[in-house]
C-alpha cells in the first residue's frame, strides 16, 4: 500500500506540473504573461534553488553546487518567480539527465549583463538536436525521455521567460 501511494503521490506531482507548464505556455503564447519585477536578492534566489534540488542531488549521489560572483549586484529588477522558475527547471534537467558526476549553478555579472549557467557532468546532447532544444514539444531523443519522463515543455517555457525578462537562452553540449 505504501508503494501504491508513493506512486499515487509522484503521478499526482507530474500531473500538476505538466498541467502548469500548459497553462504558462499559453498564457505566454496568448500575450497573457504578467510579470512581476521586485527588487530581487540574486544570491538568496540562488540558495533557496540550490535548497529545493539538493535532496533530489543527493538522492542520486550527485555533487551539487553553486556560486554566485563578487561582481554579481547585491538586487537587481526583475520577476524573481519567473528567474526562479527558469533556473529551476534548468537545474531539474540536469539533475534529471546526470547519471554521475556534478551539477553546478553559477552566475555572473559581466559588462552590464547579467549570465545564468547550469553546468553538468551528465548524457550531453548531440549538436544536430540543439536548434530544436528549445521549441515546444521538442527532445532531443525519444528514448532517453521515456527513460527520464518529460514533456518537451519545460526548456520551451525557460526560453519565452528569458526572453520576456529582456534575456536570452542557449545551450552548449559535448
Amino acid at each position: 500500500q505504501r508503494n501504491h501511494a508513493r506512486t499515487f503521490q509522484r503521478s499526482g506531482v507530474h500531473l500538476r506540473k505538466l498541467i502548469n507548464d500548459l497553462l504558462d505556455l499559453s498564457r505566454i503564447e496568448a500575450g497573457r504573461l504578467e510579470l512581476d519585477p521586485q527588487p530581487t536578492d540574486l544570491r538568496a534566489l540562488v540558495d533557496q534553488v540550490t535548497a529545493l534540488e539538493a535532496p533530489l542531488a543527493a538522492e542520486r549521489g550527485l555533487d551539487f553546487w553553486s556560486g554566485v560572483g563578487d561582481a554579481v549586484p547585491a538586487r537587481v529588477w526583475m520577476d524573481p518567480l519567473r528567474l526562479q522558475q527558469v533556473l529551476l527547471k534548468l537545474v531539474n534537467n540536469a539533475l534529471k539527465f546526470t547519471e554521475h558526476g556534478q551539477v553546478l549553478i553559477s552566475m555572473q555579472y559581466d559588462a552590464g549583463h547579467l549570465v545564468m549557467a547550469v553546468t553538468d557532468s551528465g548524457i550531453g546532447i548531440p549538436q544536430k538536436k540543439l536548434c530544436v532544444l528549445f521549441e515546444a514539444f521538442s527532445q532531443a531523443d525519444q528514448t532517453i525521455t521515456r527513460k527520464f519522463g518529460g514533456s518537451g515543455l519545460g526548456l520551451a517555457i525557460c526560453k519565452r521567460l528569458a526572453e520576456a525578462m529582456g534575456g536570452t537562452i542557449g545551450v552548449r553540449s559535448e
